[in-house]
């Protein structure tokens, strides 16, 4: 299934992305400099490309929260990505059961990264450091290590899970340590 994000600032410190899954978009509202939002999307994809069964990431709204949610249960079925809305950001975070389900489709979390990848590297492309900076206005500026480190992930593929080479050589180690 097909997967595109793309960025657009809307003012001095605010942007707001627009998703597409397949057949399906979510254009979200305008997302406030208060939150790490570019970072924290880069580091939501990464932990969901190497595997974790869920990453997330919050945006402040002012007022209100717009959480991005992928989940994988189990590991190797196709993931579940989800977009909450809350009315109030909430400090602790709000169960997502709070939430209002505004998209929700499944999608694979490496399908996922390389769509977030284009287009962290579209808007860097596009305003290079300093006209990020300037547009955005954050305590942080582009996230340039979760972005290479997203790239880095993407071009290793994990070795399949249990399979009879891995059998061998697991049978092959116990060996060698029973003989010492």
């Amino acid at each position: 299934m097909t997967i595109a994000i793309s960025f657009e600032f809307t003012g001095l410190g605010w942007a707001r992305f627009c998703l597409r899954v397949g057949d399906k978009t979510y254009q979200s509202p305008s997302v406030s400099y208060c939150t790490d939002a570019f970072g924290d999307l880069a580091r939501m994809a990464l932990c969901g490309v190497t595997g974790a069964s869920r990453s997330e990431a919050s945006f402040e709204l002012e007022p209100g929260e717009l959480r991005f949610v992928l989940t994988r249960q189990p590991l190797d079925a196709p993931g579940l990505l989800s977009i909450l809305e809350f009315p109030d950001f909430h400090h602790p975070v709000a169960p997502d059961a709070e939430g209002k389900l505004a998209f929700g489709v499944e999608a694979d979390a490496r399908d996922f990264g390389r769509a977030m990848l284009a287009g962290l590297d579209a808007i860097w492309s596009e305003y290079g450091q300093e006209g990020f900076n300037s547009h955005w206005r954050g305590q942080r500026g582009f996230p340039l290590a979760a972005t290479e480190a997203l790239r880095r992930a993407l071009e290793v593929d994990d070795p399949s899970p249990y399979n009879e080479a891995f059998e061998d050589m697991w049978s092959m180690l116990m060996d060698e340590t029973a003989e010492d």
